[in-house]
């Protein structure tokens, strides 16, 4: 919520797509490795027994202050790898909603619904997330 509302990095609709997203966003990542490491590292007595209780709080103060801190460091800029999938039709209908309209994915031969296909500048064509999750693709989307 820091990210996204008050420091305004994170963009306000989630996106799911795999052509769209980095494959590590370090925010989260290092967030919740340096949390975990310390939570665990006192868990085991290693910064003393004084402090071995309060690991899970630790990890929660860490994940909480680091999330925000590391968004700042990399300027939001591993939320979204691209701003744009590339399909003309607009993603949303005249509702709000997400569009309905089928594509073909030119891997798989399924129709998949608007908000699941990302253009595919190769092969002039589109592809489907889950095709893209798979690395069925290679690397025929459309460029950073």
């Amino acid at each position: 919520m820091i990210n996204k509302y008050v420091l305004k990095l994170s963009p306000l609709q989630p996106e799911f797509r795999r052509g769209m997203l980095y494959a590590v966003n370090p925010v989260g990542v290092v967030s919740f490795v340096a949390a975990s490491g310390l939570s665990i590292a006192m868990y085991f007595h290693a910064l003393g027994d004084t402090l071995q209780p309060y690991s899970p709080v630790a990890a929660v103060v860490i994940a909480f202050v680091l999330t925000p801190v590391m968004a700042l460091v990399t300027r939001g800029k591993y939320y979204l790898r691209r701003t744009d999938d590339g399909v003309a039709a607009p993603l949303l209908d005249e509702d709000g909603n997400p569009s309905a309209s089928p594509y073909p994915c030119h891997v798989c031969g399924q129709e998949y619904e608007r908000p699941d296909v990302t253009a595919c500048v190769a092969h002039a064509a589109h592809v489907c997330s889950l095709c893209l999750s798979t690395d069925r693709t290679g690397a025929h989307v459309l460029p950073v």
